[in-house]
């Protein structure tokens, strides 16, 4: 089943789970509601053609958290 697939932690390209809560952190921090944290994440996706944030490259990291800072 699916279920038992559970991801490898960073052995792929992506962002590690505490690198995925900076971002959150920094969401949580600039959104006034929860409406407004749902607008953030859509942009962030569509900024950085995502499906989900968590699938961001390890390499676009360091310009996710400046993109987010500057909202």
């Amino acid at each position: 089943s699916s279920a038992s697939k559970v991801e490898p932690i960073n052995t792929s390209g992506f962002i590690s789970k505490e690198q995925a809560q900076q971002l959150q952190e920094i969401v949580k921090e600039k959104a006034q509601s929860k409406k407004e944290m749902i607008k953030i994440w859509f942009k962030f996706k569509k900024q950085f053609d995502l499906t989900r944030y968590l699938r961001l490259p390890k390499a676009k990291f360091e310009e996710a958290l400046k993109w987010l800072k500057q909202l």
